[in-house]
């Protein structure tokens, strides 16, 4: 190890200092600092889900992102929105379990609380970030309960 006098480090202390943060991999988007690590965004995905906040949803998707779920595969960020605002109603709460995150992947595991007949619907979700944002998700849970109210929904309508 190399040997640093008082005057090295302060020059050094000083030049690191002035230096812009940019260099320092910190990024600002129109003066509002971003999320920084994938697990930051992973947990304000989360978050949002919780609070059924559509926009804070909308600010974690890739506007190309992919869902595959085990009743339909959707493309683009407007296609994911729309069906999570249709799960909405449905909802009674969101309760997240665990948070898993790995490089580019994150897998979370929460409980959909629905309304009857559906009821608790313990989901697993796995997503691939790109450039901060969730470029691809698959979604999994037992779909029956989904499928038996949809059928008594059309019954009902018919």
């Amino acid at each position: 190890m190399t040997n640093i006098d008082r005057r090295s480090l302060l020059t050094l202390a000083a030049t690191a200092a002035l230096l812009p943060l940019e260099a320092c991999g910190i990024r600002f988007d129109k003066g509002v600092r971003m999320a920084t690590t994938n697990e930051q965004a992973s947990a304000a995905y989360l978050a949002a889900w919780e609070k059924k906040d559509l926009d804070g949803i909308k600010a974690r998707l890739h506007p190309e992102v992919h869902f595959k779920g085990p009743m339909q595969e959707l493309n683009g960020r407007d296609a994911v929105l729309a069906a999570a605002q249709r799960v909405f109603p449905l909802l009674l709460r969101f309760e997240a379990l665990a948070q898993f995150v790995a490089q580019d992947r994150a897998m979370f595991a929460y409980d959909f609380v629905c309304r009857e007949p559906i009821g608790v619907c313990p989901t697993a979700e796995l997503v691939r970030f790109e450039n901060g944002l969730i470029r691809d998700i698959a979604l999994f849970f037992d779909a029956r309960p989904f499928e038996a109210f949809q059928r008594a929904e059309a019954r009902r309508a018919s």
